[in-house]
């Protein structure tokens, strides 16, 4: 039943039924956020990402999450407001991956977007195969478009093009797409086998 009161009269009607639609409009999928490269030396790490739209309400903000982890929060989470950026202070050896949701001006959130792809946090950026044998064990290091010179079960080696001798890395897995003659940017911590072999146990991404 529904009640009108007018006068400070109140009146009990017929139940009144009025079908009504109503139509929710979702913030759309934001960009992948993006960063500066597989590896930097600077402590503040920064991500941006493209826009979210909603035709309705128009963006509000974004919720975003930073994380050690692909989806993680471990770093940040938080409503940043309606800016395309966020920063935060890294630490070394660290990997930090960033996520992010349109929010709309009614309060409805869309989905979130894909993470990005990892940037860790080294000591020594931009470093050649060269230099990197002479960094001490524990050295955190990341080495830009080497050339994959030999594959095998649970690492790889690299060269400079130079034909300077390579190095050897130690993933936790093999990166998708490996092969010989395959450039990829390596990251990772210095170390030095039993037998005096100086090697990255590291990870890479395949560059083409």
């Amino acid at each position: 039943h529904w009640q009108m009161l007018r006068e400070h009269l109140l009146w009990f009607g017929q139940r009144l039924t009025i079908p009504i639609d109503v139509v929710v409009t979702l913030p759309t999928k934001p960009g992948t956020p993006t960063d500066a490269g597989t590896c930097t030396n600077e402590t503040l790490v920064n991500f941006s990402w493209t826009e979210s739209t909603d035709s309705v309400s128009g963006i509000a903000g974004y919720n975003c999450r930073i994380g050690t982890t692909p989806g993680g929060n471990q770093a940040y989470d938080g409503f940043v407001g309606n800016v395309l950026a966020k920063s935060v202070n890294g630490s070394i050896g660290t990997t930090y991956y960033c996520h992010v949701q349109g929010k709309d001006n009614v309060g409805n959130v869309g989905p979130w977007s894909d993470s990005s792809d990892g940037i860790m946090v080294v000591e020594n950026a931009g470093v050649s195969v060269a230099a990197a044998k002479f960094l001490p064990d524990g050295s955190t290091l990341g080495m830009s478009s080497e050339v994959v010179t030999a594959v095998f079960g649970d690492c790889f080696y690299v060269q400079e093009s130079g034909g300077i001798p390579g190095i050897r890395v130690d993933p936790p897995a093999m990166p998708a797409g490996l092969a010989i003659g395959k450039t990829v940017d390596v990251w990772g911590t210095m170390k030095t086998t039993s037998s005096g072999e100086r090697y990255i146990q590291g990870d890479a991404s395949v560059l083409d």
